[in-house]
């Protein structure tokens, strides 16, 4: 599915890397994508996150509800904010290692839950929420706050890909990023 921007980050190169500056921007699709299946969905994303934690660090947000991916203000915890009970569900795992480096974002989700992944690798879940249900999507921020730094691209998938399936978009472009 193609979808046209109408509000874009600053196009940039970074460490050799085409990406989009989402340290004071966002982008956002200008036309409603299709609606997560409570049967499952996936986003991806190859980024690289800012260290300063003053604030969330949102990669993904959807509409009209949720954010499946943050880093939740004032830490690094990993998790996913539920806007209508205005709570973080933290993941488990915490990413500070992760700051001013490119890394492979994984969150895979249902009406069950999402679990996370960094690099191919499952690092934490949360269960009884989710994004499922919600279109359309702001990628490296929500507006112009809770920036995450570069996004370099995405994969948003109305399917719950399987751990071999991250992994073969992990080991297929891991090159590109230096990882």
């Amino acid at each position: 599915r193609t979808q046209n921007l109408i509000t874009a980050a600053q196009y940039t190169v970074l460490s050799g890397v085409k990406c989009w500056d989402c340290n004071n921007n966002y982008i956002y699709a200008s036309s409603v994508g299709p609606t997560l299946p409570t049967t499952g969905f996936t986003y991806i994303a190859w980024a690289r996150m800012k260290s300063s934690s003053a604030t969330f660090r949102t990669l993904f947000r959807t509409n009209p509800d949720d954010h499946p991916l943050l880093i939740n203000t004032g830490t690094n915890n990993l998790g996913m904010w539920d806007n209508p009970t205005g709570t973080f569900n933290f993941s488990g795992y915490t990413v500070a290692s992760l700051a001013d480096v490119w890394a492979q974002w994984v969150v895979t989700g249902n009406s069950s839950g999402q679990t996370f992944y960094i690099n191919g690798q499952q690092v934490g879940t949360v269960t009884g929420q989710t994004a499922a249900g919600n279109s359309n999507w702001y990628i490296g921020a929500i507006t112009t706050t809770q920036n995450f730094g570069y996004v370099a691209n995405t994969l948003l998938y109305t399917a719950k890909l399987t751990l071999e399936q991250i992994q073969q978009n992990y080991y297929g472009l891991k090159g590109v990023f230096g990882v």
